[in-house]
């Protein structure tokens, strides 16, 4: 018999330097090992003999199924190929491996043609973990937005998957609904050691050096948490902290409307503020908006900066305090309301006297908005 015209080509490329030199045993051993590695790559485990034979093929939820496991007939099947593993480790690989046995030719074949078969065999099983199913569940418009949802989705990834699907979800980031992105990052990134976080916080780092648009740059934020911003690289950080604080200086918020009319990429960074290298410049922007005589450009710090203003500068800031005396002098509410939810914290006089003499003698006076002017009404 031409055992080479019966195998697989791949069954043959490993066993036929020992079959052909007539060390039978060695590639009945060499046959074993192919398919030990097959079970490996499968199941994703480095286990060996029945251990992984178990690991790969049994349990209630198999990690290879051979037969869609639908009927007692299918359970059957995938539990006699489970056993049947077992005895070719327990039986045929352990004796060869432990001690000397004089294989025939005829053996060989017996045993090297019985090999092919169920290779075959798992060669058309499925594996649990299927890579466009997994992606469609990160992308599912009702994924839960909780850490433990996401850190048990995460949990299927296979190691061996962990970067291929970091890559294959971060290129379609732009997909994924409200806050999925950021809850599904951070539980795939404690799966992986620290020490190879490095090309996930590169991949992101080369994207921040030439991104633009504002789904780019909001959906990169989107997915960190701030503590993590060091993590990238500095020049990535410089430039994106500059955008941030070029959208600042533009932003108005029309609060009739409760709308952001401009600088709305910049919002996407107030958690980030106390990480930035740029911080006095992006404290100098907001209170030049705050300063402003332009209610709207107020309103936008207003709305969405003025406690992590405060945060930056402190309570203790000349220029800070001359802006909310000035503010409060003039009887405008936005102001008095702001440092009253302070006060409401935390009784401090952390403010300094001239800001809470004004705000104690603080009269409200009517302030007309540009929004109420005739030139803005629809008709």
């Amino acid at each position: 018999m031409n055992l080479e015209t019966r195998v697989s080509p791949a069954l043959w490329a490993a066993i036929r330097a020992p079959y052909e030199s007539r060390n039978f045993t060695g590639a009945i051993l060499d046959g074993i090992y192919v398919l030990t590695e097959v079970l490996r790559e499968k199941s994703d485990s480095e286990a060996d003999g029945a251990a992984l034979v178990g690991h790969a093929l049994g349990g209630s939820t198999p990690k290879v199924k051979i037969t869609p496991l639908r009927s007692e007939s299918d359970w059957n099947e995938q539990k006699g190929l489970e056993q049947i593993l077992r005895g070719i480790y327990q039986g045929i690989r352990n004796p060869r491996s432990h001690g000397k046995r004089g294989d025939s030719q005829e053996d060989a074949d017996a045993i090297l043609l019985f090999l092919d078969s169920i290779l075959k065999k798992l060669g058309e099983a499925q594996t649990l973990f299927s890579k466009p199913a997994f992606l469609d569940r990160v992308f599912d418009p009702h994924f839960l937005q909780t850490d433990h949802y996401a850190s048990l989705l995460v949990e299927e990834i296979p190691v061996k998957y962990l970067l291929e699907v970091f890559y294959d979800v971060y290129r379609r980031r732009d997909e994924a609904k409200g806050n999925a992105l950021h809850y599904f990052f951070q539980a795939l990134l404690r799966r992986f050691p620290e020490e190879e976080q490095g090309e996930i916080w590169a991949t992101v780092s080369a994207d921040l050096r030439t991104a633009s648009d504002f789904a780019s740059i909001r959906s990169v934020v989107q997915m960190l948490k701030p503590e993590q911003w060091s993590e990238l690289a500095e020049v990535a950080r410089l430039r994106i902290e500059n955008r941030f604080i070029e959208d600042m200086t533009t932003g108005v918020y029309d609060a009739r409307a409760k709308k952001c009319r401009s600088g709305a990429l910049a919002t996407w960074a107030t958690g980030f503020l106390p990480q930035f290298t740029l911080k006095k410049e992006a404290s100098s922007a907001l209170m030049e908006s705050l300063a402003s005589d332009n209610r709207e450009q107020q309103d936008y710090v207003f709305q969405f900066f003025f406690r992590a203003l405060v945060g930056l500068v402190g309570k203790e800031n000349p220029r800070l305090r001359r802006i909310i005396i000035r503010g409060l002098n003039a009887g405008d509410v936005r102001f008095h309301s702001r440092v009253t939810d302070f006060l409401a914290e935390e009784a401090d006089e952390a403010w300094g006297p001239g800001v809470i003499a004004a705000f104690n003698a603080f009269e409200e006076q009517s302030v007309e908005s540009s929004a109420d002017t005739d030139d803005d009404l629809p008709f």
